[in-house]
Parts: C-alpha cells; structure tokens; sequence
C-alpha cells in the first residue's frame, strides 16, 4: 500500500513553502489563544461565564459565515489584498474588546467579539492553496506538514496564554493573539507561493469533494469537541482538574505524530479513497475512549484516538487539490477549514455539554464514537463521484 519516499526533506526544495510554513503557525496562533485568553478576561471583569461563553460562540459562528467569502476574495485578489486589512481590523478589535470589558458593558464585548470573528483571516485556506500547487511529492508533504503544524498550533497557544498571564493579565494575551495574528499574516503575503487565482465561478461547495470534505470535518469536529467536554469533566469529576491540560497535549501529540509517519510515505490509491479510509479510521480510534471515565485511562487512549486526526486533514486537502480547479481552491478550502470547523465546534461543544450534564462521561463519548464513526459514510456514499 505504501512505499517510502523523500518525506519531508523534499521541501527543502521549496524555501518559500517551508517560510509559508512558518508564517502560517504565527498567523493561526490566535484560533488557539483567543478562547482561552477571552473567557478568562470577560469572566474577570463581567463575572459570567455564560457571557464569556456566548462571546467566543458568536466569533466562531461569525468566523464560519465569512470564511468562504473571504477565501473566494483572497483567491480573486490574492492574499495580500484579504490577508493584511483583516488581520490589522481583527487587531484592532481585539484591542477594542479589552477596552470594553473594562467598562463592563456585556452587549457591547458579544458584539465587539462577532465583529472580531467576521474578520477571521482565511490563513488555513490560503496556506493549503499554496502547498496544492506545489509538484507532487512535495505537495503532499507539505500538506501533511500543514496538518501538523495545526496541532502544534493547539499545543503552543494555551501554552503563549499562560506564558502572557505569568507576567501580565488575560487582557494582553487576547492583545498578544491579535499581534501574533497581524505578524503573521504580513509574512505570509511575501511568500512567493502564495499566488492570485483567476476569476471562477460560484458555489463550489457543490463539487462532490468539497461537500464531502465539508460534511466529515463538521461531523468530525462535533465529535472531537464533545470527546473535549467529556475529558474535562473526567478530570473534574475525579479532582484531578489539571489534568485537563495534559489530556489536550496528549491527544494532539498522537495526531501529530500520526501526520508526520503519513508524510513520510507514498500512499497508493486514488484521494477519495485514501480520504474514506482515514475518515473511518478516526472514528474506529475513538471508540475504545467510550471503555472508561478515568481520566488517567484517557492519557493513554488519548494518543492512540488522535493517530488518525491529522492524517485525515492531509487526506482530505489532497482530495481538494485533486478535485478542485486552482481557481477556486482558496474558497474549497476556507469551506472546509473556516466554516465546517466553526460549525462543528459550536454544535459539538453545546451537545458535549448537554449530554455530559445529564447523563456523565461515558455516554458522552459514546455520542462523539457514534457521530466520528457516522462521518465516513457520506463520502463512502459519494465514492464514485471522487477522484
């Protein structure tokens, strides 16, 4: 099924992808730092998590409706035309969020906070345009590469948050997220590969690709929050509560080391079968979490459920690439990264906390199983309209 080839080491004949590379896990620091900075500086200073709550919900839910346009923008106009102003308003208005939730004024901090998310820059989607137009096994690789560095992105970020409130207070971690964010997103617009697509047309979630990769990553994302809520609340539950940051890194280790050995080989087959596969390998993987409610069992099935994660990325950006006119892969991807993920995040978080409220951990992971095991079987369906 497979054959080794040059992995990773194939880009370092493409410096200008290796410096995108870079560019991309400043630019992405925010989607891991600002949840965590924010609810902790409007639960300072508004006395409500349901507020704080309600905050990060609506940028996410903002961020998902738009993130298809403004990657069909940065594909018509190229990445520094969306890139630079959205990163500099998302800035500004992260400044603007710490200002408010000083005065106290709740209406003002949820609507400063949808505005933020609207200008969510389409970073992953311009990012994975540029690695799909690079020659074969480098292109692969350096999607696979992507895969990891969003892991590493998920890992670093809570680990900048406490870095900042070591020294300051959660408001100069939400400032320093927006910061990271600008920095990056300027370094991103000198990178030669990435390049302007031409004019295309309308409604590319219609393509057979993308509307499969879409509906899998959502379903995958519902599960993957709620399999989050429910080790939270094992950790809790047992009184072991600082185990929950442990919980998180181990589950991203395992899909970053499962991205790096799926880089390092050539896999035999067409894209949407290799994406079906690693679709219904992640949701066997997490079925053996629904066996126990330790939280000390979970650091060490955690690793094992996240194998498949970052593989199944990789997958699924190699079916786009193959199935998407460079015209219009930008706004393919930022569907997929931007809108799906957003989605299946606000409604996997709401269902974890439904389910682990009434009815505890176990059946909590059970639903995520059921809802990671379900999500191959729509491009199982579409298997023969796939490259």
């Amino acid at each position: 099924m497979t054959e080794a080839r040059g992995g990773f080491g194939v880009l370092r004949a493409h410096p200008d992808a290796l410096r995108l590379a870079a560019a991309s896990v400043l630019a992405r620091l925010p989607m891991s730092m600002f949840s965590v900075a924010s609810i902790l500086l409007l639960r300072h200073h508004l006395h409500s998590y349901a507020t704080a709550g309600a905050a990060v919900a609506l940028y996410g839910l903002a961020a998902a409706v738009t993130s298809p346009l403004l990657g069909r923008l940065a594909g018509r106009r190229g990445a520094r035309a969306v890139l630079v102003p959205v990163g500099a308003l998302r800035a500004a208005l992260f400044v603007a969020l710490v200002a408010v939730a000083q005065t106290g004024n709740a209406p003002a901090v949820i609507a400063i906070a949808a505005l933020a998310g609207a200008a969510e820059a389409p970073v992953t989607a311009v990012t994975r345009t540029a690695f799909a137009r690079l020659p074969d096994d480098a292109r692969a690789a350096a999607l696979s590469l992507d895969s990891v560095l969003i892991e590493l992105v998920f890992i670093s970020g809570p680990l900048f948050v406490g870095g900042v409130l070591a020294v300051a207070t959660s408001g100069y971690a939400v400032i320093a997220a927006g910061g990271f964010g600008l920095i990056g997103n300027l370094l991103m617009t000198d990178v030669e590969t990435v390049a302007t697509d031409g004019p295309h047309e309308r409604g590319v979630i219609r393509l057979p690709a993308v509307r499969s990769v879409a509906v899998v990553s959502l379903a995958q994302v519902v599960a993957f929050a709620a399999i989050e809520t429910a080790c939270t609340a094992a950790a809790n539950d047992a009184h072991h509560a600082p185990l929950v940051g442990p919980l998180a890194a181990v589950w991203a280790m395992g899909s970053a080391l499962g991205g790096i050995v799926y880089g390092s080989r050539r896999w035999a087959g067409s894209p949407g079968r290799r994406y079906i596969a690693m679709a219904m390998a992640v949701g066997v993987g997490v079925v053996p979490l629904c066996t126990t409610r330790s939280p000390f069992v979970l650091l060490a099935l955690l690793p094992i459920a996240g194998l498949f994660i970052a593989p199944s990325n990789s997958a699924s950006s190699d079916l786009i690439a193959a199935a998407v006119p460079p015209a219009r892969q930008t706004e393919a991807f930022a569907w997929v990264s931007g809108t799906a993920t957003a989605l299946g995040a606000a409604v996997g978080f709401a269902l974890g906390g439904a389910v682990v409220q009434e009815l505890g951990v176990r059946p909590t992971l059970a639903v995520a199983a059921a809802v990671a095991l379900s999500a191959a079987l729509w491009p199982f369906a579409e298997r023969r309209r796939l490259p």
